[in-house]
């Protein structure tokens, strides 16, 4: 979203409120541009845990920690901030694990 320019941090914040509004239990955001997800998650109240990570190996270390088998994992990707194959590489390592 960060070719939307100057709506980027307002659409941003929407996303971060219909985390909330779905009943999202946990919301990570990777990187200082999606801030504006954090705070409009924040922002909206509810239940929904927010926190902050600095880039994508920071995220991974962090759902490596805390995912558990059946947990379901969302991911709003975003190449700049070197997502787009978070998933795919914590799903191989479950995968491997689970063999």
């Amino acid at each position: 979203m960060l070719e939307l320019g100057e709506e980027s941090a307002a659409m941003h914040a929407e996303v971060g409120a219909e985390v909330v509004a779905r009943g999202v239990d946990e919301l990570v955001v990777v990187g200082a541009a999606a801030d504006p997800i954090a705070d409009g998650a924040r922002a909206a109240g509810g239940t929904t845990r927010v926190r902050s990570v600095t880039d994508a190996d920071a995220a991974e270390a962090l759902l490596r920690e805390e995912l558990r088998r059946g947990d379901v994992a969302l991911f709003k990707s975003s190449r700049d901030a070197g997502l787009r194959l978070l998933g795919d590489r914590l799903a191989t390592t479950t995968e491997e694990q689970q063999t």
